[in-house]
């Protein structure tokens, strides 16, 4: 039964890395964000959290990586909003940007 809980939380894991990336590249329209990839979602096991691992394209200064996260960890519920119309779970997962 633990393996099909795994299975679950990876289905979804990467349900929330293409839908993120998607929200990324067309329905955030903020000018501080720039090309940023999604490169990793892990969802904690009881579904409450996503933590999204993204890098940035052009950024080189440690405070414009801390700039970037601030605008997305801000955007974090817009996010929440996006996904939780485009999915038929019970819960949407919050979201972290790292």
């Amino acid at each position: 039964m633990a393996n099909r809980d795994g299975g679950r939380t990876l289905r979804i894991a990467d349900f929330l890395r293409d839908e993120i990336a998607d929200i990324l590249r067309r329905g955030l329209r903020d000018p501080r964000v720039g090309l940023v990839g999604v490169h990793d979602v892990r969802v904690s096991r009881d579904l409450s959290y996503a933590d999204v691992y993204v890098s940035a394209l052009g950024v080189d200064s440690a405070e414009a990586r801390l700039a970037l996260l601030g605008v997305l960890n801000h955007a974090a519920g817009f996010f929440r909003s996006e996904l939780a119309k485009r999915h038929t779970l019970r819960t949407t997962p919050r979201i972290r940007f790292h």
